[in-house]
């Protein structure tokens, strides 16, 4: 499988410590060791700081819930992407990015439908048709997203004049 991407370069040494390994934590300013030289990417902030781009704006204005455009944007390529949360601190970090991109999402699907309730599109993003949907009861975990997702976006559905039930 080709790393060519036509988002980074795939060679970028940047994404790697001196022994070609990737960069977890190092990407970012806040999880940095300060006992090396490595010089982070991003900023976890929500904008810009101290000249570190947010990693946290560039997830969120991908708009790709697949995660396939943030992979390219924010590390090398799909694999290291894949490797970085497998880390504990980044995936707590990055499982709420997930959570206020779909509210995001959803948000702008819901804004679209008041301007026209019959692009099945729309319809699509705010039902989030991109999901798997699992066989089966969903976990308390699962419910307790959800709920806090749906709040979020009836409350939005309702300041934008929609009405969702």
């Amino acid at each position: 499988m080709s790393n060519s991407s036509p988002f980074t370069n795939p060679t970028d040494s940047r994404y790697r410590d001196s022994s070609g390994k990737w960069l977890t934590e190092s990407l970012f300013l806040e999880f940095r060791n300060p006992h090396t030289d490595i010089e982070p990417l991003w900023t976890i902030k929500d904008k810009e700081y101290k000249g570190y781009p947010s990693a946290k704006r560039a997830y969120l204005e991908s708009n790709d819930p697949t995660e396939y455009t943030q992979a390219y944007v924010i590390t090398e390529n799909w694999d290291h992407w894949c490797r970085i949360l497998q880390n504990a601190k980044i995936a707590a970090m990055i499982e709420g990015w997930r959570n206020e991109l779909e509210v995001k999402l959803r948000s702008e699907a819901i804004q679209a439908l008041r301007l026209s309730d019959k692009d099945t599109a729309h319809k699509w993003l705010a039902e989030r048709g991109w999901q798997d949907r699992k066989v089966g009861r969903p976990s308390k975990k699962q419910k307790e997203q959800d709920a806090l997702v749906e709040a979020a976006v009836l409350e939005d559905a309702q300041r934008a004049g929609v009405r969702l039930q």
